[in-house]
C-alpha cells in the first residue's frame, strides 16, 4: 500500500480533532455491546464499539501495484461527550486486481508497508511483530506520532492478494484501555 493511502487513512482519524473539546461536559453512557460488521463480499467480520461509523470507497493508482481498490470503515470520537475509549478506529480492505504479489514476497511487502507508515509520520516504532491469522501472514505494529498526543496500534493481514488492516488511534492517557485489543482481535474470516 502506498504512502498516500496511509496518510489518507490516518488523516481521516485526525479529521475530527478540532471538534473534540477538552471540556468536561457530561459524558454519554459507556456502551458495552459492540456493533458487529459483516463484510459479506469478502466473508469477513469485525467489531466496532459503536455503530455510527462511516464507509468510504476509493481507487488509488499505485506505481507499484496498479489499481488499488480500498474500502474503509471509520469511527472517530466527534465530541467530548463520547465514551469511545480510543480516539478512532478504522478497518480497511485493499484489493490489487492488476498485481499478484508472490507468496515469497509477502513478508517484504508487509515490511514495506510498515516502513512507509513509520516514515510518513516520522513515527517512533515501539514494536513490529510478525503475526498470522489462520496461516495467513501479517504484522502488528505500535508507534507514537511525534508532536502529538497520539499512539497508533495496527494489525494487518495479507490474505489471497488482499490486505486487511485494523488501526486504533489512542491518546497517551488512554493507552491501557481494553477497546484496543478488543477491536484488533475482532477480525474473523467467516467462510
Amino acid at each position: 500500500m502506498n504512502k498516500k493511502y496511509y496518510f489518507i487513512l490516518l488523516a481521516i482519524l485526525f479529521l475530527n480533532i478540532n471538534l473534540y473539546g477538552q471540556n468536561n461536559a457530561e459524558k454519554e453512557p459507556i456502551r458495552t455491546e459492540w456493533a458487529t460488521i459483516k463484510y459479506q463480499e469478502r466473508n469477513v467480520e469485525f467489531s466496532l464499539p459503536e455503530d455510527n461509523y462511516k464507509i468510504s470507497n476509493d481507487t488509488i493508482i499505485s506505481p507499484d501495484f496498479g489499481n488499488e481498490e480500498d474500502q474503509t470503515w471509520t469511527l472517530t470520537r466527534t465530541n467530548s461527550k463520547s465514551q469511545l475509549l480510543s480516539y478512532g478506529y478504522t478497518f480497511s480492505h485493499s484489493k490489487y486486481p492488476d498485481y499478484k504479489i508472490e507468496i515469497e514476497k509477502i513478508d517484504e511487502y508487509l515490511q514495506g508497508a510498515v516502513d512507509n507508515i513509520i516514515g510518513m509520520f516520522n513515527g517512533k516504532l515501539f514494536f513490529n511483530k510478525k503475526i498470522s491469522y489462520k496461516g495467513y501472514p501479517g504484522r502488528e505494529i505500535y508507534f507514537s506520532i511525534p508532536n502529538s498526543q497520539f499512539y497508533c496500534n495496527i494489525k494487518m493481514y495479507f490474505i489471497n492478494n488482499e490486505q486487511y488492516t485494523l488501526t486504533v488511534l489512542t491518546e497517551k492517557e488512554n493507552l491501557a484501555n481494553i477497546s484496543i485489543n478488543k477491536f484488533l482481535n475482532s477480525f474473523k474470516i467467516t467462510n
